[in-house]
């Protein structure tokens, strides 16, 4: 669980790298051509824009392997592995499991909405993932975060871009 944490991290700091790099290459460029405006469109902070961050398939991988070892039927269990609930947060902290309703009969959709974090810079984070049922048992096919900051560390709408 602690090399499955490390790694999760570890990834997390790998795409903040990257995103903080193509962000400072993005620009609001306005052209004119014949009399027409063309303008690349940036959401404005304001906006609600939700995004998601695709988890790399190394996670997933490791994933599988522990719900193979442990046994793993439940597909909120499965979510519980991946994102444990913090039994010690304190305040408005929730930790909300639903199953999306797919119309697949051999493919689920697990969600976990968790706000109020205990951490200086995401407030909220939001988990999707997706499992297929294969020979009896759950298979992660993939996993999608999507965060929220805190007031001043960052974008405060549903985002794939990590916090400050």
């Amino acid at each position: 669980m602690k090399r499955l944490r490390l790694l999760f991290f570890s990834s997390l700091f790998l795409v903040a790298g990257i995103v903080s790099c193509n962000d400072k290459n993005k620009t609001n460029n306005k052209t004119s051509d014949n009399n027409s405006e063309t303008a690349k469109t940036v959401p404005k902070p304001t906006e609600n824009v939700e995004e998601f961050r695709l988890i790399d398939s190394k996670t997933v991988e490791e994933l599988n392997l522990l719900i193979t070892s442990k046994k793993i039927n439940s597909e909120e269990d499965i979510m519980r592995e991946y994102s444990p609930e913090d039994k010690t947060a304190e305040g408005d902290y929730s930790y909300v499991i639903k199953q999306i309703n797919t119309s697949d009969s051999n493919s689920v959709i697990i969600s976990l909405l968790e706000d109020g974090i205990n951490d200086d810079s995401i407030k909220a984070r939001k988990v999707i993932m997706t499992l297929i049922r294969k020979d009896g048992r759950f298979v992660v096919k993939q996993i999608k975060e999507s965060y929220k900051c805190w007031k001043e560390r960052g974008h405060e709408n549903w985002s794939s871009a990590f916090c400050m």
